[in-house]
């Protein structure tokens, strides 16, 4: 059996996003020998002394549930039960056969998307880059390359400008908060993409309402519900997540810098065929 690559003579402690860097190309070549690792032997690999690294298979894990990408984590295992440890929840226990034979048939790129580690850069240091110095969203991009990585790294810098609340009703609760793109990736330039000046904060819910055109951001931060314009047939849930918020003000990051740009909201409003507010006149929020 083929070894992945000859251990370092010396180990030595590592942060997240370097051990990830590290160990993608170990994982991405055990799955075209359709093979498995355990954890202390994968620490023996890349020369770490963390026999478990549940911080950067933990990053590497939603870099594949963010791409919608076979779990690669799957492939490090207990020596033990000769399954992953409880760090991994990507798939069902159920699942994980199935699972397992997604990620062998992958056509895994040479590609490295946690390159930006070499030179020590990290995710939550590039995130706060961005809450300081929004106007480094071009260089930050630059640096990072990945869609999947720098999406990440937006999603970290807009909850964190929005203090982790939903612009829209402020819940707060962490697994209920997504990053939204004003201008969507697919049509945004490499700075709005990670940019937090192109992002608002929400829930799930009203996410899916903005995206769909439903509900957005007026020019003096108020809540737009443009469902306020239907007939009255809503449940009271209904209200309450739509009519009842409409002109309320917005919750919205304290610094202005890191609030939504005029041409981001402009360009919302344009795409739904509103009527475009004088942005001019009553912008910045």
């Amino acid at each position: 059996m083929t070894p992945i690559s000859s251990p370092p003579a010396t180990k030595r402690s590592m942060k997240r996003d370097e051990a990830a860097w590290r160990i993608w190309p170990v994982l991405t070549s055990l799955a075209k020998q359709r093979r498995t690792i355990t954890y202390s032997a994968l620490a023996d690999v890349i020369g770490s002394i963390d026999h478990r690294h549940g911080w950067a298979l933990g990053l590497i894990q939603d870099y594949c549930l963010n791409l919608d990408l076979p779990p690669l984590t799957i492939l490090v295992v207990s020596k033990a039960s000769g399954e992953p440890g409880h760090g991994f929840v990507a798939l069902e226990d159920d699942e994980r056969a199935a699972g397992r034979g997604a990620v062998w048939a992958y056509p895994w790129p040479t590609s490295n998307p946690f390159d930006y580690a070499e030179s020590g850069a990290e995710i939550d240091e590039l995130a706060n880059r961005l809450r300081r110095e929004p106007q480094a969203a071009e260089e930050v991009y630059n640096l990072v390359r990945s869609r999947g990585v720098s999406q990440m790294i937006f999603r970290k810098a807009v909850i964190d400008a929005y203090s982790g609340r939903c612009a829209f009703c402020g819940i707060s609760f962490k697994a209920c908060l997504e990053a939204a793109h004003i201008i969507p990736w697919g049509l945004a330039t490499r700075e709005q993409r990670i940019s937090p000046t192109n992002g608002l904060c929400l829930c799930v819910n009203h996410h899916r309402m903005f995206d769909a055109g439903l509900m957005t951001l007026g020019p003096s931060g108020q809540v737009v519900c443009e469902t306020a314009k239907a007939d009255s047939t809503f449940s009271d849930g209904d209200r309450n997540l739509t009519t009842r918020l409409e002109s309320k003000a917005a919750y919205l990051p304290h610094r202005r810098g890191l609030r939504p740009s005029a041409a981001s909201l402009a360009w919302r409003y344009s795409h739904h065929g509103w009527n475009k507010p004088p942005w001019s006149l009553q912008y910045p929020l």
